[in-house]
């Protein structure tokens, strides 16, 4: 009976072994991808930095053009 639990020790030490592995393994990776999100963030910003009335505008044109792709007919006007 002694053996069996000697065995049956090792097999829960082995799984609680494994259970932090994959946690640590776990924790590093998601740390690693908001790291790399971030940095691609960091970027995107550096990227529009001086040209968020263009963007703007584009969108508004992109959305524009939309809408006469669909039918719908616009009133716009700038004042």
């Amino acid at each position: 009976m002694k053996l069996d639990e000697e065995i049956f020790k090792g097999k829960q030490y082995i799984d609680k072994l494994r259970r932090e592995y994959i946690e640590n393994h776990t924790r590093f990776q998601e740390r690693d991808e908001l790291i790399a999100e971030n940095n691609i963030e960091k970027r995107d910003i550096k990227g529009y930095h001086g040209r968020e009335i263009l963007e703007l505008l584009q969108n508004a044109d992109d959305a524009y053009q939309k809408s006469i792709d669909k039918g719908e007919k616009l009133n716009v006007s700038l004042k």
